[in-house]
């Protein structure tokens, strides 16, 4: 406490105490000036007017004023309760609420109320004054008992119970309706309260309103969560920024034990990435060869997309060209301290250490935990905060609280894997396939004849399919060996390709520009709508990382699954196509000079499942052939017969 709040304490405690001594005064006042009265009697009666009674004129009259008095009287006493009970602190506070009807109200009243000590003696002096007055008048017009009486009654009922009552439950609203007849009486009363009220601010010193504790602060808002003014999150968080200053960090603090960390010998490949993407941490420990007591680095999860998988790199190698720099805190400093380390900039992670006592050595530093940003944060708040990525509410509760929501589907990132070899795609990359598909491509929402493709005929078509893992020839230059190649410029191609991992070069445009087709890339969607022959890609494209994960899906297995059709259907399409091919073949032959009867069936092909020795389609249909797939194995027996 202060020093002048503890000479302003007992000063104020004084004051209040002449306040209520006042009170108390008042109807003991009334009835000695009733008592003191000289009875009315016969020798009195006859003595003439020599001043001895108190007369305003007609009884009717003296009724009205003691009527006023009456008034006054209560004016006076619940002023004082009413106005002098109101806080300085509180009418600033309702002055900058938002209800606009009390804030009007403050505003009113905090004039008259700076002025605590010259309204007390105004209030104090005009209700002495007005008591006095009615006693008068009550025992002139009473004997003196009946006056005491009738004085008591009046005063105690109508001038203090009755006013106190209702200016203590509405001291705002009456209050500010009887500002401008407080101000009149002020002013009239001046020059006698004035040096009273300039003796008590020199004695008494400045008015201090209520200061409260943070513990009484938090007691006050209880209070207000009790009758519904504030709800349990704002309590707790309003309770939390109060308390969290004097929190220890071993409170909020995570164990060592539950802290996920990497090794420092750890290959930062495509599984690795993958479980530090599942485990939704954005800064990651890394730990040296004693283990999670030798912390040498921290791996910013953002980092990483400088990294190839492909590479694998050592995470030791990595942290020592970015890592992060970290601090250390001890388990006894508080929260407060910490949380300004964490706005200065020095990260929003330390490392929780302790002195380990030995008899037989020096003490040590041993890590107990890790403490960040967030975990100061949801001690302010009082709750937990669950984002996208968690996994469990809380490491204590891991056991029994999981959370209850929609989790992320990790088994796509395996779609980004280039590890991964041939085979039928797994049922999470087969809805990945399909969602992409059917979202980003017209030629799987729509047939040519306006009629909508429904996703699950996609979904079939796409698990029919077989990813093929292609592992490049050559060095990814621009002049790849033909086993490399998938299109040719100017070379009529039916098959689409969509790359699942890995990089494809396309080149383009008259000068040749060069780009790269990575994941989720769709190339020769045209050819799946377009006649035979009638896709000519304009572009080359080769595999241009050493492997190449993908599908490839033909206008065949395009028309029979999502254009449902039937197998004469085919048939007829495939013939049709034999002719076109013979008659290409017989113009060129005629510019050539071949007799158009020496070519061949063999001679027309033009290859239409094979681009550079990629013969994705075929191969498929003679797997699809073994499993029994009847539209496939069709498909195999017309390629054979043309």
């Amino acid at each position: 406490m202060h020093l002048e709040d503890a000479i302003a304490s007992p000063l104020r405690g004084a004051s209040m105490t002449v306040l209520r001594l006042s009170r108390a005064v008042k109807p003991a006042l009334g009835l000695i000036v009733a008592l003191g009265l000289p009875a009315r009697t016969v020798a009195d009666d006859d003595c003439s007017d020599d001043g001895g009674s108190f007369s305003v004129g007609p009884t009717w009259v003296s009724f009205v004023i003691v009527g006023v008095l009456i008034c006054m009287s209560g004016l006076f006493s619940g002023l004082t309760l009413g106005l002098l009970g109101l806080d300085l602190n509180g009418l600033e506070i309702v002055e900058g609420g938002d209800d606009e009807k009390n804030r009007e109200m403050a505003r009113k009243i905090i004039p008259i109320r700076k002025n605590g000590n010259l309204l007390l003696c105004t209030l104090l002096l005009g209700n002495v004054a007005v008591n006095a007055m009615l006693s008068i008048l009550l025992a002139d017009l009473t004997s003196g008992l009946l006056g005491f009486i009738l004085s008591t009654i009046l005063i105690v009922l109508f001038g203090e119970i009755m006013p106190q009552a209702s200016c203590s439950r509405y001291p705002l609203q009456i209050g500010s309706r009887t500002v401008p007849i407080v101000k009149m009486i002020m002013l009239f009363l001046l020059p006698v309260t004035y040096p009273l009220a300039y003796l008590l601010d020199y004695v008494l010193g400045d008015e201090l309103g209520t200061i409260y504790s943070n513990t009484e602060l938090i007691k006050l808002m209880r209070i207000h969560e009790r009758e519904g003014q504030l709800d349990g999150e704002q309590g707790r968080a309003l309770e939390g920024a109060l308390r969290y200053k004097d929190m220890l960090v071993k409170e909020v603090m995570t164990p060592i034990q539950d802290v996920y960390m990497l090794s420092h010998e750890t290959k930062l490949n495509f599984k690795t990435l993958r479980e530090i993407f599942q485990s939704g941490f954005s800064r990651v420990p890394v730990h040296g060869p004693r283990g999670k007591d030798e912390v040498i680095g921290m791996l910013f999860v953002k980092d990483l997309i400088f990294i190839d998988p492909e590479d694998e790199t050592p995470v030791k190698n990595f942290i020592q060209i970015l890592g992060r720099p970290f601090n250390y805190v001890f388990p006894d400093e508080k929260l407060g301290d910490v949380l300004v380390m964490f706005k200065r900039g020095q990260g929003h992670m330390a490392i929780v250490r302790d002195t380990e006592e030995r008899e037989d050595a020096d003490n040590v530093y041993i890590n107990v935990g890790i403490i960040t940003l967030e975990d100061i944060v949801e001690s302010i708040l009082g709750d937990e905060i669950i984002d996208e990525t968690d996994v469990y509410v809380h490491m204590d509760k891991k056991a029994s609280s999981r959370i209850e929501r929609k989790q992320f589907d990790y088994a796509q990132l395996s779609l980004m894997d280039p590890t991964l070899h041939d085979g039928f795609l797994s049922l999470e990359e087969v809805n990945a396939v399909t969602a992409h598909l059917c979202m980003n491509y017209r030629q799987f929402q729509e047939t040519p004849g306006g009629e909508r493709i429904a996703q699950d005929d996609v979904r079939k078509m796409v698990s029919k399919l077989t990813a093929l893992s292609l592992v490049r020839e050559g060095n990814g230059t621009s002049d790849p060996p033909g086993k490399d190649m998938l299109y040719r410029r100017g070379r009529a191609s039916s098959t689409m390709t969509l790359v699942l991992s890995g990089r494809l070069a396309v080149v383009a445009g008259k000068d040749g520009f060069r780009s790269d087709a990575g994941p989720w890339t769709v190339l020769g969607c045209d050819a799946l709508l377009q006649e035979e022959g009638g896709y000519i890609p304009d572009f080359t494209a080769y595999i241009a990382t050493e492997n190449v994960r993908c599908i490839r899906m033909s206008r065949f297995d395009f028309a029979q699954a999502i254009l449902k059709l039937s197998v004469e259907d085919t048939r007829k399409n495939l013939l049709e196509m034999k002719m076109a091919r013979l008659e290409t073949a017989r113009k060129r032959a005629s510019s050539s000079g071949t007799p158009a009867a020496a070519l061949t069936v063999q001679e027309t092909e033009e290859e239409p499942w094979e681009e550079g020795g990629i013969q994705a389609p075929r191969g498929e249909s003679k797997e699809r052939q073994s499993d029994g797939r009847e539209g496939s194995q069709l498909m195999g027996i017309e390629m054979g017969e043309i």
